[in-house]
């Protein structure tokens, strides 16, 4: 369901940019994604880096992004990549379903792009890859002040207080 078979083929029609993908994570269709690549001329430019445990180094490669991707085609629980992601400062290009929609203000802190949708991809990913220098700057602004704003430790733990209360 995490549909990465939609950023290759989006990304293989950009050829001419100098993009590359790393992945982060795996799982069992791994395999058969490196071979996706490879069929459609791209390998050389996507990096299956493997999950990454150290939370350092994965903020450390979130501030190095451009953007991140999230291709899920149904809803995620919540999506902390999408939460981590934003919190570093990068902006995200995702499928506009349940559990990453309310995270994202299309144009704002990223992109929502159809679900399932190739085609819908392609044109958020070049929106995204055309930012100017100061519309992104704007953008890594915004990605911060969202978490900031709703997932902080202080917000959660004013909630969570506010439940506690409610039940006493």
């Amino acid at each position: 369901f995490k549909r990465f078979d939609l950023l290759l083929k989006s990304f293989s029609m950009f050829k001419n940019k100098k993009v590359k993908i790393k992945v982060i994570g795996g799982g069992f269709e791994e395999k058969n994604m490196k071979e996706l690549a490879k069929n459609l001329g791209v390998d050389k430019d996507v990096e299956f880096a493997g999950k990454i445990s150290d939370r350092n180094k994965l903020a450390e490669e979130y501030k190095k992004a451009w953007c991140t991707v999230i291709t899920s085609d149904c809803g995620e629980s919540f999506s902390l990549a999408a939460i981590e992601s934003l919190a570093c400062g990068c902006p995200i290009v995702t499928s506009d379903i349940p559990g990453v929609r309310g995270r994202v203000i299309d144009g704002e802190n990223g992109f929502l792009f159809k679900s399932g949708s190739v085609y819908s991809l392609t044109t958020k990913l070049s929106k995204m890859l055309d930012l100017s220098l100061q519309d992104r700057k704007e953008m890594l602004f915004k990605c911060r002040q969202e978490v900031e704003q709703k997932y902080s430790w202080d917000r959660h733990a004013e909630k969570l207080i506010k439940v506690y209360q409610s039940v006493v």
